[in-house]
């Protein structure tokens, strides 16, 4: 008697996550952005750790939606499809960053075009060796490259290799170090994109073992797993002499100030670890803990989770612009002060931030649906 694969269907705790961990990044800014609000900062210091539930959150949806729902949808489709959903509200909230960076500083500021267009072609990031900074500091764009070249390395490994699915792990776990030693060797972007790719597809891994027989098990996820905790180790070993001064004249070959580094290096152990090169193993030893963690609350037979979790469904239609957007309000918020009260301020941010995202989340993404429809090989 044959396994009875899942149906397809809307994945609500999939949904329930993603809504809450758009709304922690969100308030994770909104209390780091102002001092008045440093004793909450203890209870609000995982907003990278949210960054990451979305890497594999990403790797598990592309599979479901593509693989599983539609195996021979081809490149062209595909892409159009990404480019739907991704670049319209993008393009939106770019132009809405700069309007309130103008709103923030009471002036007519340069456009920065070419910044623009960086972020547009997906270059963006905050790491030494960028090619582009997220435009006019919006700081969560930085993730979203990533989110965009992995799904342009899954679509390539998946039709190369789709013959023996089997392998495709294994590929991965050699681009990922391979981006490492490539970023040690000659820093560059890329490498970055291609060294955190593996993240990504431990979602793919465990969406491919649970349409392929309904359940996850510990023995079939172990070589992903392991493969991240391993990275994370490799990660380390830079941080960890760095940590120790002991990489002081590679960290300047880097394209970033000397006295940067330096300042970086002595900074209290709480705050060294958002920078370069200590950021990189906490990515993924957050991923590696994530995944346990969830594996321990699957096999609890989600305890609870939908008595904690499930109100945030409501969030998850919005999330992705919430997600891109909030920054320029906190910032406009924590310059401008418009009622003189970090508490005050949170009447207007809060809705400011869930209306704007509704309205291009809902109203112009039906539209853009509507009016952009794929015209290829059904």
């Amino acid at each position: 008697m044959g396994i009875e694969k899942p149906k397809y269907r809307r994945l609500m705790k999939l949904e329930a996550i993603r809504g809450l961990s758009a709304l922690y990044v969100f308030i994770h800014h909104y209390v780091h952005g102002n001092p008045e609000l440093a004793f909450m900062k203890k209870f609000f210091i995982f907003g990278q750790f949210a960054l990451m539930i979305f890497f594999v959150l990403s790797g598990f949806v592309i599979y479901y939606a593509t693989v599983y729902r539609k195996p021979n949808m081809g490149f062209g489709e595909f892409l159009f499809r990404r480019f739907r959903r991704i670049f319209p509200a993008l393009i939106v909230v770019l132009l809405l960053t700069y309007v309130f960076r103008c709103f923030t500083s009471m002036q007519l500021l340069d456009f920065h075009f070419l910044e623009f267009l960086g972020n547009l072609v997906q270059l963006q990031d905050k790491n030494p060796a960028s090619w582009f900074d997220p435009y006019w500091q919006n700081a969560p764009l930085w993730s979203l490259a990533y989110e965009w070249w992995f799904y342009m390395f899954f679509f390539a490994i998946w039709r190369l290799t789709r013959n023996r699915p089997a392998q495709q792990k294994y590929i991965v776990m050699g681009i990922s170090l391979f981006g490492f030693l490539s970023y040690w060797f000659y820093p560059n972007q890329f490498s970055l994109f291609l060294s955190y790719f593996i993240l990504w597809w431990a979602g793919l891994e465990l969406a491919r073992e649970w349409t392929e027989t309904g359940k996850i098990s510990l023995l079939k996820q172990f070589p992903m797993w392991g493969s991240i905790l391993g990275m994370t180790i490799v990660w380390g070993v830079p941080a960890y002499l760095a940590y120790h001064n002991q990489l002081y004249d590679v960290l300047t070959q880097f394209p970033f100030q000397q006295a940067d580094v330096m300042a970086w290096l002595k900074e209290e152990d709480s705050l060294v670890l958002a920078y370069f090169p200590f950021v990189q193993p906490r990515h993924f030893l957050t991923v590696f803990l994530v995944l346990i963690g969830g594996y321990i609350w699957y096999k609890l037979r989600w305890f609870m989770f939908d008595r904690l979790l499930s109100p945030f469904i409501i969030l998850a239609p919005i999330s992705y612009v919430v997600y891109i957007f909030h920054y320029p309000v906190i910032y406009l918020a924590r310059v401008q002060r418009p009622f003189g009260n970090v508490w005050l301020d949170l009447l207007w941010v809060i809705p400011t931030v869930f209306v704007i995202s509704w309205l291009v989340e809902q109203p112009f993404q039906k539209w853009v649906v509507s009016w952009l429809k794929w015209k290829g090989k059904k």
